[in-house]
């Protein structure tokens, strides 16, 4: 998960992280774009229930002060309550490992990589990249589909809620296909030839 970090606030979370090598969490804002520095019982309705541990894995600090960091998502999590006396929102939470901890039936995962080929060759991946993806574990595979849909966050929200593995896939699949659907009418149509006009052409 590639972040660009500006906000003060999140700038200080990111120095803490640095200096504590402590993970941070990253929850779907459901309604508005933000969440204040306030905390207050009425924006925990604001956030998904659910979300993801995150680790740091490089971290790039700007002549600015700003950072570009690239994060890897761990385990999920259920926020219980908001909590304060830090300068960025902070939570209680209780971690939600997945049910399956093992490879989700074979047949999803022939399913998912059938399905996310196509969509990098639209995204101009090259075919080394394309075939990268034999080489991706089930989870690795999931998290990568979701990086190519990021306008997606809802349904991808849904699928980080069930605590199964298997499920997780399904939902992502359901959405990349539909998507790839879309793109293939869209593109057969940009292909169709338009008849030329009868009679003279105007300018």
């Amino acid at each position: 998960m590639p972040l660009y970090v500006f906000e003060g606030r999140y700038k200080q979370l990111i120095r803490h992280c640095i200096e504590t090598a402590s993970p941070f969490g990253v929850v779907h804002i459901s309604q508005g774009i933000e969440v204040g520095i306030d905390w207050t019982p009425d924006q925990l309705e604001r956030l998904s229930s659910v979300g993801t541990l995150s680790r740091l894995e490089q971290v790039a600090e700007q002549p600015d002060g700003a950072f570009y960091v690239v994060a890897r998502g761990l385990d999920r999590f259920r926020i219980s309550h908001l909590v304060e006396g830090n300068p960025w929102p902070g939570a209680q939470v209780e971690m939600l490992p997945t049910q399956s901890t093992d490879t989700p039936c074979p047949l999803l995962c022939h399913r998912l990589r059938h399905a996310v080929k196509p969509w990098m060759r639209l995204n101009h991946l090259g075919d080394q990249d394309v075939e990268a993806v034999e080489q991706l574990s089930a989870q690795e595979l999931a998290a990568f589909t979701v990086s190519l849909l990021p306008e997606h966050a809802t349904q991808y929200q849904e699928a980080l809620e069930h605590d199964d593995l298997d499920t997780q896939v399904k939902t992502i699949i359901a959405v990349l296909e539909h998507e790839m659907a879309l793109t293939t009418q869209l593109h057969a149509i940009k292909l169709a030839a338009i008849p030329t006009p009868c009679g003279c052409l105007l300018n």
